[in-house]
């Protein structure tokens, strides 16, 4: 009887040591799993921010509105998609007759919707001054200067670097994201910048010959 119990109690013991060995494999499993996709989205990403830098300006540009407008405002951006969708299906229900209570469904879906959008708009970070330099770039309304650079600096900020530019005039860039020809200055040389009029996002830097 004893042994019988003996032997119970350690096949017990062995069964619940392989199952908590299994999860235990489990859990590596799908730790290595993320790992490798975690590494393989950021090799992705640094992979076409290095492509976009070849492109010089419309690359820069695309940088600027892929971070700067739709990561950092994502969540404004995606209050304020919510709340413009709120308003279409209120008037496509209202109009089709498929509201029961049109007249309560005319007042409350535009308030939520304004509701909505004002958060969103509070969530934006400078999403009014991005849309004006979006609008500048397709308009071709940007800002070409040919200007003499007396002092570049490179600073480390956080998880970030900058580029710090002072031109002759005591005019002060900073840029965020690299691109070609922004590490490569000569103080006192002349070149030519162009950036966005409202943000001053630097999109090209060029030597003078």
């Amino acid at each position: 009887m004893i042994e019988e119990i003996f032997v119970g109690t350690v096949l017990i013991t062995i069964k619940g040591l392989e199952n908590f060995m299994g999860r235990r494999q489990k859990q590596s499993d799908y730790t290595a799993i993320e790992t490798i996709v975690v590494v393989l989205v950021i090799s992705f990403i640094l992979f076409i921010s290095w492509q976009l830098s070849g492109l010089e300006d419309r690359g820069q540009f695309i940088k600027f509105i892929a971070y700067d407008v739709l990561f950092i405002n994502m969540y404004g951006l995606l209050l304020i998609l919510l709340g413009s969708a709120l308003i279409v299906f209120c008037i496509y229900f209202i109009i089709s007759g498929k509201a029961a209570d049109p007249k309560r469904l005319a007042w409350l879906g535009p308030l939520l919707a304004l509701i909505l959008i004002g958060l969103g708009g509070l969530l934006s970070h400078n999403l009014k001054g991005n849309l004006i330099d979006i609008t500048s770039y397709v308009t071709g309304n940007t800002v070409t200067e040919e200007v003499v650079i007396e002092k570049f600096a490179i600073r480390s900020g956080g998880e970030h670097t900058f580029y710090e530019y002072t031109l002759a005039d005591g005019r002060e860039f900073s840029e965020r994201y690299r691109g070609k020809g922004f590490r490569r200055i000569e103080e006192g040389r002349v070149y030519v910048i162009h950036y966005l009029p409202k943000s001053k996002k630097l999109l090209s830097i060029r030597l003078v010959d």
